[in-house]
């Protein structure tokens, strides 16, 4: 996940690593571009991003006390 995410912020990407503790499955890293301070912004942001990258993402929102 962080050479992933090196990767995207060596093109401009606002990225950065998020690690989750996942219930019976253990811990998981994701990869998150952001913040941005709209839904529209980041839907905006994500179609761009999945044409030039190529690949699939989702938008999701941020938690109170979340970073990042």
């Amino acid at each position: 996940a962080d050479i992933f995410a090196e990767a995207l912020r060596a093109r401009g990407h606002a990225a950065f690593v998020m690690q989750a503790e996942i219930p019976d499955r253990g811990t998981y890293y994701r990869v998150r571009i952001g913040p941005f301070d709209t839904m529209g912004e980041a839907e905006s942001y994500r179609a761009t991003f999945e044409q030039e990258e190529r690949m699939n993402t989702y938008v999701a929102r941020r938690r109170d006390g979340e970073e990042g």
